[in-house]
This record gives C-alpha cells, structure tokens and sequence, in this order.
C-alpha cells in the first residue's frame, strides 16, 4: 500500500520523522510530497534543502516528490485509492504535538506473568521512541540475568536483588539522560514501590494476561516444567505475583493488540512528558 504525505516540511522535524516512520513501520510505501512555498521568513528553505533533510532522515526508503503550493485537500470518492475517514471523537495528533515528546531521564517499567508479552511491548515501543528521535535503552529479565549477572537464582531475595540491581542500571542511563525501558517480571508489588522510589521519572506498565493465556503462549516448556516442579519458585506457579494496585497504564493483552497497547503508553508520555 503507497502513503501520500503533503506538506512543507520545514523544517523537518522530530514530529514529521515519527509520523512517516509510523507508516515505515507498518510496511507500507511512502510518498512524500515537497509543497513549492513561496521562500520567505516563515519558510526559509529551498525545496532542494528539504529534499536533503528528508533524504537524510529516511535515506532511499521514501518516495519524493515536489507539488506546486497547495491551498486545498479534496477528498474524493474511494475511486481506486483508501479514503481515510476519522471519527469525530478521534484524537488528533499533529506532528508539531508528538515533536514535544522531549529527551528526558525516564523510566518505563513493565511487570507482568512470564509470557504476558512484556518484552514484546518493550521492542514496539523503543522503536516508537526512536522513531522520534530519542535515546532509549532496554533491560530484558531473561537478558540481563544471562548477561550480566548468573549468580541470581529465583527467590525471593534473589528476586529483590534483581530488581536492585535493574534499577541502579536504569539510574545510571537516566544520569545520561536516556529512557529506559525494563521488561521484568518483578513480582513484589514493595519492590516495584522501591524502584518507583529511587527513580527520578517512573512509569509503571501493568502487562495484565491470565495466568492459562500465558501458559498457551509458552513455546518453552517452562510452565509445564514449573506444574510438575522441575523449576522452583516459578510466578504464577509456585511462587506468588502481586499485581500493581494502581498503574500508571494498563494493558490487557488478552483482548488488545500490541499496537493498541503502545499507543496507550505513548498517550501518558506525551501527556506526562511533552514540553
């Protein structure tokens, strides 16, 4: 499917980037149509200048084109192309609203069951993140256990240790002023409180699933493992999980997407965040 996007794009900012790369994302072919204005104080670039901001934020991967000065958009009849119609209530995003979305010590925290789809919410959303031009860093569970520290088994106090240490990763990238996002189990609801504590900006994700859609989800054999209790100290199984009492988003990915959910997690940053 080809994108047509039409605008003056100067100059090309963070806002732009995300709303093309957004439609990048999503595979579809993207044209980008370069509005002739008029050169004056309000629009300082030539085309030519515009065309290379584009070209090296999106290299070969769109389509340029230049247009004559537009003053209306006609909607026409679903003739051979999609008419994108939104609903009234619909919110509406521009592009200069997203580029307020600004670079700040932050971190994104997302707890849940194994298998609730934690760590699939955190790729989606760094590359969300990115897309906008931000710095962004991700501490897998699974990762950074086998990484960096093997001495950690899986009780409680090995557990809690974990997540202290997760934490200290998260506040020394922040001091750069990069964003973290933690895709964690983190089962103890005054351990998730402690790191909310110790971090300067915290995002608390509930990635909410029932404990059986979980175990459908498991191409490891984990949970049938920690039924017959081959593993110890498993969450869900034999080992409790404390859900957040009051999340700062929750994301039910039972019955959401996981598109649906990273939009309800950009929805609070832009809110929390923008400037």
């Amino acid at each position: 499917m080809n994108t047509l996007f039409i605008g003056r794009w100067q100059p090309l900012h963070k806002g732009h980037i995300a709303l093309i790369g957004t439609a990048l994302d999503k595979g579809e072919s993207v044209v980008v149509a370069i509005r002739d204005t008029s050169r004056n104080t309000d629009n300082p670039y030539s085309v030519r200048k515009r065309k290379k901001m584009l070209r090296n934020a999106f290299g070969s991967k769109v389509k340029i084109i230049v247009v004559p000065d537009i003053k209306k958009v006609c909607i026409g009849r679903d003739v051979g192309y999609e008419v994108i119609k939104l609903p009234c209530d619909i919110e509406k995003i521009s592009g200069t609203k997203i580029r307020k979305l600004s670079q700040t010590a932050l971190t994104i925290w997302l707890t849940g069951l194994p298998k609730a789809g934690k760590t699939t919410l955190a790729i989606l959303l760094k590359k969300q993140l990115k897309s906008r031009g931000l710095k962004v860093r991700v501490f897998d569970g699974d990762s950074v256990r086998k990484s960096l520290w093997g001495d950690l088994k899986f009780s409680k106090s090995d557990r809690v240790e974990n997540m202290r240490r997760v934490v200290y990763l998260c506040e020394t990238y922040n001091e750069l002023n990069i964003i973290t996002i933690v895709a964690l189990v983190s089962p103890y609801r005054t351990a998730r409180n402690a790191a909310r504590t110790r971090l300067k900006n915290f995002i608390e994700v509930y990635v909410k699933c029932p404990l059986e859609i979980c175990e459908s989800r498991d191409k490891t054999g984990m949970y049938t493992a920690a039924r017959s209790g081959k593993i110890r100290n498993f969450t869900g199984i034999s080992d409790p999980y404390e859900p957040p009492g009051n999340p700062d988003v929750l994301c039910d990915t039972e019955t959401e997407s996981a598109n649906e959910c990273v939009d309800k997690i950009m929805k609070v940053l832009n809110e929390r965040y923008s400037r």
